[in-house]
């Protein structure tokens, strides 16, 4: 996920989280994240780290109500809406290393 010099500064912490919380600004895409796969996180992967770093599981999209949808669920077709969506992880479970 990181590039090799930004690894081992991170497993100088020991804990990608702590990290996180202290060099956010600093993670860059392209030059630091090398890949990332979202996998239907529907944000971006800046707000990804920050909800690790900050230990958070809810966030807020918005969504197009489309015409299939609207008619299986009996909505407006055509719509904006925001929904609250949930992280299936458990920070304290996972390997938080890179």
């Amino acid at each position: 996920m990181f590039s090799g010099d930004r690894q081992k500064e991170i497993l100088q912490y020991a804990d990608l989280q702590e990290y996180l919380k202290k060099g956010l600004n600093l993670v860059r895409i392209g030059k630091d994240i090398v890949k990332y796969a979202l996998h239907g996180f529907q944000r971006n992967v800046y707000t990804l780290h920050q909800m690790i770093a900050e230990n958070e599981h809810e966030y807020c999209v918005k969504h197009m109500i489309k015409i299939r949808e609207a008619i299986k669920q009996h909505k407006q077709p055509r719509t904006m809406i925001t929904q609250k969506r949930t992280l299936k992880t458990q920070w304290q479970t996972t390997n938080k290393t890179c």
